[in-house]
């Protein structure tokens, strides 16, 4: 039954966040329910009481948010007083356990994509247009951003690449050939999906993993034959892909001027990057609040006639600024603190798994406010507690949780 519940969490986190929610309770009671057998399981780890303290600041901040406590603001944040505490007190899950959730996930993306795709081809025998097949117009079939469903194609493909041809204890060769396949696919989704950050973070861990497979199975010539194809093939289809390099072409590193740069998504960046740090400087230990800093950075947008922003209600697009906007220099800290602890765990025993979906996180909240959105915050954070907590590699020496 625990093993049911945990796939329902993970397939259902591309879908509506009512679903996930629901999955998640269902998780958090049969987790809870296992943990009871064992009472030894109710320790509080260093990690659990990092995250319990800052929910419970966030919670706080609505004593001095101007605009009052409203309980669907802070619902999303639960996941980091409920996620980290069930996680840690389950029995311990297999090697094999983790790699079922995560084919598991990989396969809900995978339909995911091919809903999508069938519904933009029937669009497009009606409306004609191509860019019905890229972007936020093909992520949107499913009521998803780009950005959300070409992260979890990256790390679809990581994690088929570690379970297949990394880990010690890999399937054997005849069904490689489909996984390539499978990859090749998620490849060609991310493309699609046309997020330049995901584009780049997606060639660079293919770069990595290829190199590092070619290495541990003492066939380097063979790996780099594959990442120039892969490399190539990427580079063609980028150049190719009209709407995708249309994307790369219209970043350019300048102040917003209006509507003309609506499509420049760092002039963009820069300017919700400043309002936020205009109003962290008013505010700096305290935050505006959970709900305050999403009406505060509305007012900032307003003022500089940033009318895309009012009218789409942006939040910073920078997660370190957004939790400081809301929490303050304090709340910064405790989620500083939470990702210092899964880094360190991370590189200690060599967790590669952990190593990259950590790495992903913190360079994509650069540019997105990753915990203002239920399908993002709960993939980033149930995966990197799922590899923190029941995910050792082979090679490492298993220590207490």
């Amino acid at each position: 039954m625990l093993i049911v519940s945990l796939i329902c969490s993970v397939a259902t986190i591309p879908l509506h966040n009512n679903v996930n929610s629901w999955a998640l309770v269902f998780f958090c009671s049969v987790g809870f329910l296992y943990a009871v057998r064992e009472p030894a399981h109710f320790r509080l780890s260093p990690l659990v009481a990092v995250s319990s303290v800052f929910f419970i600041w966030l919670t706080l901040t609505a004593f001095w948010d101007r605009y009052g406590f409203d309980i669907k603001y802070l619902e999303g944040y639960a996941a980091f007083l409920f996620l980290p505490f069930i996680l840690s007190i389950i029995p311990k899950l297999p090697e094999r356990a983790v790699r079922l959730l995560c084919i598991a996930f990989a396969v809900a993306t995978s339909v995911i994509t091919v809903i999508c795709l069938v519904k933009s081809a029937m669009d497009y025998r009606s409306a004609g247009d191509y860019r019905v097949f890229f972007y936020h117009y093909l992520a949107g079939q499913m009521e998803l951003n780009a950005i959300f469903l070409s992260s979890y194609c990256m790390q679809s493909i990581v994690w088929l690449l570690y379970f297949w041809f990394i880990h010690p204890q890999r399937p054997a060769k005849p069904g490689r050939l489909f996984i390539v396949l499978w990859c090749v696919y998620l490849l060609l989704l991310v493309l699609l999906l046309s997020s330049k950050l995901i584009i780049t973070l997606t060639i660079v861990s293919a770069v990595f993993l290829l190199l590092y497979i070619g290495y541990k199975n003492k066939q380097l010539v063979k790996s780099v034959i594959a990442l120039l194809v892969v490399v190539g093939a990427a580079g063609i289809s980028i150049s190719k892909l009209h709407y995708v390099n249309w994307r790369f072409s219209v970043t350019e590193l300048r102040e917003y001027r209006g509507e003309i740069d609506n499509q420049n998504g760092l002039a963009i960046r820069i300017l919700m990057w400043r309002s936020a740090l205009e109003l962290i400087k008013e505010r700096p230990v305290g935050g505006y609040g959970v709900k305050g800093a999403d009406r505060a950075l509305i007012e900032k947008f307003k003022e500089k006639k940033f009318e895309l922003g009012v009218n789409e209600k942006y939040h910073a697009h920078n997660q370190y600024l957004q939790t400081t906007v809301v929490a303050g220099i304090v709340g910064f800290g405790l989620f500083t603190a939470f990702l210092v602890m899964i880094a360190v765990r991370a590189f200690r025993y060599k967790n590669l798994l952990l190593c990259v979906i950590l790495l992903h996180f913190l360079v994509q909240s650069l540019v997105e406010s990753t915990f203002e959105v239920q399908q993002e915050l709960v993939f980033f954070i149930f995966f990197m507690l799922l590899f923190y907590y029941h995910f050792v590699p082979s090679v490492g020496h298993h220590k207490n949780r």
